[in-house]
Parts: C-alpha cells; structure tokens; sequence
C-alpha cells in the first residue's frame, strides 16, 4: 500500500521518459508473479489439471519474463543518474507483456476472455505512460494475431484448444472444477493491482489537463483571465444577451480599459518584484468591486479590461471612478518603501440592439478614451462618449 499511497501522492505523467518506462516495467513484473503463484497453487490443490510439460514450461516462461524485466529494471536504474530517455525499456516492457498474456492465454484457452482484459489493461496503462505510437501498432499486429488465432482453432480446427489443460474445466452436472474456480478468483485478484494504478494515473492525467487548461486561461501572476479568455468569453457574453437576454436586463454593455499610472518607474525605483506585487494588489482590488457576472482581465503588461453587462452610462462611469478612487486610497508596502498606485481610465457603453456593437469596437472605444485619461493628466476616467461630444 506505500507505493500506492506514493503514487496517488506524485504525478507519474511528470516524470522523466525513463522514470516513466521503469514504473510500466515494475507493474509488468506482478504478470509473471502472479503467473508463478497462481500455477503453483493449481498445481498442489489440483494435480493433473494442468497437462504434463506444461507447468514447467509456464515456470519457465514466467521466470525468463521476470528475470528480462528486472535485467532491465536495473539497467534504467544506472542510466537514470545520466539520461532522462531510454527507449529499450519500453519495448522490453510491450513485447515481453503482450507475448506473455498472448502465449498463457492461448495455452489456457482464454485469449478471447481473460486475454483480451489482460491486453486491454496492458493497452491503457502503457498508453497513459508511455508512447501511443508504439503500442498503437502493438495492438494492430496483436489483434490480427488473435483473429488467426481464432480462425485455426475454431474455424479449421488446426490447432488444439486449450492444450495446456488435461481435461473439461467443468463437472458432468455443469460446475466448474475448483482449479478452475481458483484460477478465476487469481486472475481477478491480480488486476485489482494494475487497474488502481491505471486510476492513479488517469486521475494524474485529468489534473494535468485541467491544470494546462488553467494556465492557457489566466494570467499566472495576478489570477485574472488573459486577453485572449477575455476576448473569447466577452464574445460569448454579447452573443448571448443579442440571443437570450435575461428578464431586468438592459440593453447596454459597458467596457472600462485601465492602465497604471507610471508603472515603469515602480520596477525601476523598486525592482520587478514590487511591480508584481503592485499587479497582484491591483488586481485584487478591481475583482472586489465588481459583480461576479462582470469580465475582468489583464491584457498584458499593467493594462487590463473590464466587461460590464446591462450597466448605462452614468453607471459604468460611477464603477470606473469607484475602482480608480479604490486603487488611488490604496498603497503596497515593499521592502519598508510605501508604493502609491493610480490608473487612467476609459470608457464606452454600446447599445446590443445597435447593428454595429460588437466587443473588438467597444475595447477600441475604450482604449481612445483611456489615452485621453492619460494625455490630459492620469487619474482619472474619460468616456468615449464625451470625446464624440467635444468633437461635434
């Protein structure tokens, strides 16, 4: 149970290709384990069961499959200290694995039941740590072999059926035989191991992708949805209050641009870090003024954008100064140095049953706006709607 908890406490898909091919050949070796251990046992409670010749060829088989594995085993543990890849020990591992399961199945007479789950099994688990090129063509080659397979023993009756057992695995009245029965409940007990590894590492491969998701979503420093999330989700927004809008909804959507005033002179009086941790602050403090349905992101560097649904004019304009107040009363403290913080803003409000709204014009709007805020002397909130006024 350590390795498991060891397991579930790690992420396997994080690993190095030869740390990844060293774990698929440890989960290999439990085949050829269990093998030994299960054909022993049938052979002591049931002498016979198996035809003659063939335990000891099963013995052999399963000690020559372990004893490859572990040559390997021990082998990647050298190279490891000097290189992060070494394809061998994945072909060792496919090969060694599904020739093994295909030669028992075969000889037992399970190659289309307990076979089948076996490479099925094998399949998943290589497949979630190690190269799907590889056992993409194994299963190809693998399955025209069972289908030959199949067709000589039961469609031309070529080769024997099940020729490693000596007689009917059931009674006259139709139970199965108790070397049978244990052969079953082995099998079972064998892939409770395999298959809570192959959960481990599917449940390592779902976070991995939701954390890649994640990353490829937000801004990694401040939390805030990046410019193209923004972008995307802000579409969608207008889109669906144009397609669906909800009861007590205006018709107006709002779009603030804001920049920090002089951050430049932040990282160059007090390094990169305190400009950071200026974007954090700020950041913090626009997600706590604004409703949970509205957009906010950072567009990059010390811009970010805000989306506004269903607020007017004068609304939008009461939001943005109540930011811009919010950040100018507000001050980050680093390195014993207090850092004083302001924005410019800028503004522009479209009506969603005017024919040319859309969000890339509203952000244009905005960003007119906001170099407005700034060439007329920083802190402060500017609309575009004003700047259309003056010029009429």
């Amino acid at each position: 149970m350590m390795i498991f908890r060891w397991l579930k406490a790690n992420n396997p898909l994080d690993w190095t290709q030869i740390n990844k091919g060293l774990l698929l050949a440890f989960i290999v070796c439990l085949y050829p384990i269990s093998g030994i251990i299960i054909l022993s046992a049938v052979n002591l409670n049931a002498p016979g069961f198996i035809s003659p010749g063939f335990y000891e060829f099963f013995i052999v088989l399963d000690v020559l499959h372990l004893t490859t594995i572990i040559g390997f085993i021990l082998v990647g543990l050298v190279l490891r200290k000097y290189q992060d890849t070494w394809a061998w020990i994945e072909h060792a591992v496919i090969i060694s694995y599904l020739a093994n399961v295909i030669i028992s199945s075969y000889l037992f007479g399970i190659y289309l039941t307990y076979g089948l789950i076996y490479i099925a099994m094998g399949i998943a688990i290589i497949s979630v740590l190690g190269d799907v090129v590889k056992i993409r063509y194994s299963v190809i080659y693998l399955y025209i072999l069972i289908v030959i397979i199949s067709v000589l023993d039961f469609g031309l009756e070529l080769i024997p059926h099940a020729p490693a057992i000596s007689r009917s695995l059931y009674e006259p009245n139709g139970d199965p035989l108790r070397a049978w029965q244990l052969i079953q409940i082995c099998l079972l007990l064998y892939t409770l191991a395999p298959f809570y590894l192959l959960i481990i590492s599917v449940m390592r491969w779902i976070e991995r992708e939701q954390l890649y998701k994640k990353m490829s979503m937000e801004d990694s420093l401040t939390g805030l949805i990046n410019r193209r999330t923004f972008l995307s989700r802000a579409r969608s927004e207008v889109s669906r209050m144009k397609r669906d809008p909800q009861p007590g909804e205006t018709d107006h959507i709002g779009c603030i641009m804001i920049d920090l005033d002089h951050f430049k002179r932040v990282n160059d009086s007090h390094g990169h870090a305190a400009g950071d941790r200026v974007l954090i602050h700020v950041a913090k403090i626009m997600s706590d003024q604004l409703r949970e349905h509205d957009l906010v992101g950072r567009f990059g560097g010390e811009e970010f954008a805000i989306l506004t649904p269903g607020l007017s004019h004068r609304q939008l304009m009461e939001v943005a100064d109540q930011i811009r107040g919010a950040l100018e009363r507000s001050s980050v403290w680093f390195g014993g140095e207090q850092i004083q913080i302001t924005a410019s803003f800028g503004i522009a409000v479209g009506h969603l049953d005017s024919a040319d709204v859309d969000v890339d014009r509203l952000i244009k709007l905005a960003d007119v706006a906001l170099y407005e805020a700034k060439r007329q002397g920083r802190n402060q909130v500017v609309s575009s709607q004003s700047l259309s006024q003056s010029l009429v």
